[in-house]
């Protein structure tokens, strides 16, 4: 296929357990509005409610590093976390 357009990539993960989905994900979103900032096009509407919410979004089009996204909503996630342990069973 080389040299022929295929709107498309493979990827393949070789160990899950060292894969981190989520900063792989943010990566490739940063790398693709690097390479293509005039072609790339966020579905907004689909996009935010994949995620919760359109902080990402906006700070992926602020060009902000991963670890300030990452770094947003580890606050949030931590008191989610509080909060849920008294609904736990195990």
């Amino acid at each position: 296929f080389k040299g022929v357009e295929c709107n498309g990539i493979s990827i393949k993960i070789t160990d899950r357990n060292k894969f981190d989905a989520v900063r792989f994900g943010l990566q490739l979103i940063s790398s693709l509005l690097k390479l293509y900032e005039d072609k790339f096009i966020f579905n907004n509407d689909h996009f935010d409610k994949f995620v919760g919410n359109k902080n990402i979004r906006q700070m992926s089009l602020e060009e902000k590093t991963i670890d300030v996204i990452f770094d947003s909503w580890l606050n949030e996630l931590e008191n989610f976390k509080q909060t849920r342990k008294k609904y736990l069973l195990y």
